[in-house]
C-alpha cells in the first residue's frame, strides 16, 4: 500500500485562505488498484468524492474486489468529538478501506461551514472549508512501512512520549515528493511500482 496526498489551503473568501496546509486529496495505491479520496472544493456543491480505479464510489455503498474492501458513507455533519478527535470540525463523510490482513484505513471528509467563533452557528459565507483526516492501522507486524504515516504506525513504547517536533522521518522531505503526480511512484523510498 502506498498513500500519497495533495496538500492545500482552506479558502474563506475570493482571495482569503486559512494559514497552513491541509490534506485535500489522498491516493491509496495497491499493486492492483488505485483509490482516490478528495475533500471537494470550496463551494456548496463541490462535495467530497471517492473513486476506485477511476470509477466513482457511490455514497452508502461498499465495493469488494480482490483483497480490498471500500465503504463510502455520509456522516451528515457529525461533530469530530464523536470519533474521539478534540475538535469541533464537522464530518460530512468517511471512506473505510480494508486491505485484507494488512491495512485498515479510515479517511474522514471534513466540511466546515460554521462560524469559527460560534461553532453551533452556520456561517453566511459562500465558501466551505473542506479537507481530509486519516486514521490507519497496520495489521501485519512483519511489514516495515516508510514515510510519515508508515513510520508512525510502528511507534515503539519509548517513542510514545515524544513530541511531534522531535519526530524525524527517514531521509529528507524531498525524498517523499512525487515527481509524477498523486498516483505516481517516482520518489526515493518507493517500495513497488504500480
Amino acid at each position: 500500500m502506498q498513500l500519497n496526498t495533495v496538500l492545500g489551503r482552506q479558502r474563506t473568501g475570493p482571495h482569503s485562505f486559512i494559514a497552513g496546509n491541509v490534506m485535500k486529496t489522498i491516493a491509496a495505491l495497491t499493486p492492483l488498484h488505485t483509490i482516490i479520496a478528495d475533500a471537494g472544493g470550496s463551494f456548496k456543491n463541490d462535495t467530497a468524492f471517492v473513486t476506485l480505479d477511476g470509477v466513482n464510489v457511490e455514497r452508502g455503498s461498499t465495493i469488494t474486489v480482490d483483497n480490498l474492501s471500500i465503504t463510502f458513507e455520509s456522516l451528515d455533519n457529525v461533530n469530530a468529538r464523536e470519533y474521539g478527535i478534540d475538535s469541533d470540525d464537522r464530518f460530512a463523510g468517511k471512506c473505510h478501506i480494508i486491505v485484507e490482513g494488512t491495512y485498515d484505513i479510515t479517511i474522514f471528509m471534513i466540511e466546515n461551514h460554521f462560524n469559527p467563533l460560534k461553532p453551533e452557528q452556520d456561517s453566511r459565507s459562500d465558501y466551505y472549508r473542506r479537507f481530509l483526516d486519516i486514521r490507519a492501522a497496520l495489521n501485519d507486524e512483519s511489514r516495515t512501512p516508510q514515510g510519515v504515516l508508515g513510520q508512525t504506525s510502528r511507534i515503539s513504547p519509548q517513542d510514545k512520549g515524544r513530541s511531534l517536533k522531535d519526530w524525524k522521518i527517514v531521509g529528507s522531505e524531498n525524498d517523499y515528493k512525487l515527481n509524477d503526480g498523486i498516483i505516481g511512484h517516482d520518489f526515493t523510498f518507493n517500495k513497488f511500482s504500480v
